[in-house]
């Protein structure tokens, strides 16, 4: 699969040329860690009709239709001051697990960055592009 199959280019095109415009207006200092985190989380649960199906309706062959679910994620964030601008990255890997119905197992992966921007004290805003397995989303907003 191409670059062009998973990202729509002018959305990418404009969050980055908005982001190019922003730092380069930005005034000269050493960037600069702001906060940072990591997280764990690990979630349980046992769904009793997990796949939705209407009641008397038999689950497809090699499911079931309640299942123990867990779904376990690491991840983490942080914050960068570069002159007036603040870049930021967010991440999230895991996997879900289900005890019975394995082909309904998944990976799972969220992915953003951006730029909280300001070229002046009147004009700000923010670029972000995100990934959340479904490919990659632009947005910008001032």
């Amino acid at each position: 699969m191409s670059w062009r199959d998973k990202a729509a280019p002018a959305s990418l095109a404009l969050a980055c040329l908005a982001g190019f415009l922003a730092i380069s207006r930005a005034q000269p200092a050493a960037a600069q860690i702001l906060a940072g985190e990591v997280h764990a989380t690990s979630q349980n649960q046992l769904n009793d009709n997990f796949q939705g199906l209407a009641s008397k309706t038999p689950p497809p062959v090699g499911t079931t239709r309640d299942d123990f679910i867990t779904t376990n994620t690491v991840g983490g964030s942080g914050t960068a001051e570069l002159g007036l601008q603040h870049l930021f990255a967010r991440g999230e890997v895991g996997k879900g697990i289900h005890l019975r119905s394995t082909t309904f197992n998944s990976d799972i992966l969220n992915l953003s960055g951006g730029i909280n921007w300001a070229v002046t004290s009147a004009c700000t805003g923010d670029v972000t592009d995100r990934d959340t397995g479904r490919g990659w989303r632009a947005s910008a907003r001032m």
